[in-house]
């Protein structure tokens, strides 16, 4: 899971330094969140960067899906200033023990090693995701199925209805859950910590204040150990991005 893509090296203090892709997607997301009070997609948020940067915005997105870091210092410098970092130097990576040599000028992928049949169990559990926040997209974040539990009168009636509200989406999330389950035996080796939050923290979060009609269309997305509250539909970019960044070790 630490494992980085090599990218172009900046020599410094007479060290070698790589684009910090890790880094990078926790930085964009924070701008994302920063820049948008309201809503926006991370596709939108990938061009007001690129604009600022005077760059394409195939550029930004690469730099999302660990292809490709910035070809040049001043590029480094200049994305870390708009991202509100302190230093560039939270963009980079020093490896003392790669030698200088192995340095390519075109990105060289560094993935964890796994079999076909992991990758094949990996592929089920993204496509089970995927199902999961297509429905979440066409249904704007579960709420064209969850009713106006006020107009419900009668308090065991409306709690009722609460319940199997509840209880609908939580089913949806053990579908998931079956299917990794399942391939558990085949992933046990790997470390899927990150995964497993995903699944049983974040993507709860998508529809958890739905009951109160006030919070029904946010959702809360979680940077490091804090939780944020934002529109369904920036939640699910986010969690897509995740889910992404993780698959993309193995893939």
């Amino acid at each position: 899971m630490n494992k980085k893509t090599m990218t172009r090296g900046f020599h410094i203090d007479g060290a070698t330094y790589y684009f910090n892709f890790k880094e990078f997607q926790r930085a964009f997301r924070n701008y994302n969140l920063h820049i948008n009070q309201e809503t926006t997609t991370l596709t939108k948020c990938e061009e007001l960067l690129a604009e600022k940067l005077g760059i394409g915005p195939g550029t930004v997105h690469g730099w999302r899906y660990e292809k490709n870091g910035p070809k040049d210092l001043d590029t480094v410098k200049e994305l870390s200033a708009e991202l509100g970092l302190e230093s560039h130097m939270e963009l980079l990576y020093t490896n003392e023990h790669m030698e200088e040599d192995k340095c390519m000028e075109n990105t060289i992928p560094v993935k964890i090693t796994v079999t076909e049949r992991q990758l094949d169990s990996l592929k089920k559990i993204y496509d089970a995701f995927i199902i999961f926040l297509d429905e979440y997209g066409r249904t704007e974040g579960f709420n064209d199925y969850c009713p106006d539990f006020n107009k419900i009168k009668d308090l065991n009636q409306r709690n009722s209805a609460k319940m199997k509200f509840y209880m609908g989406l939580h089913d949806k999330i053990d579908m998931i859950a079956l299917v990794y389950q399942q391939e558990t035996v085949v992933l046990h080796q790997l470390d899927m910590e990150d995964l497993e939050d995903l699944l049983y923290e974040d993507l709860i979060e998508l529809y958890m204040d739905q009951l109160n009609h006030g919070f029904r269309f946010n959702a809360k997305i979680r940077e490091d150990h804090t939780w944020t509250e934002v529109p369904w539909d920036v939640a699910k970019d986010y969690i897509l991005d995740k889910l992404n960044e993780f698959m993309f070790q193995y893939f």
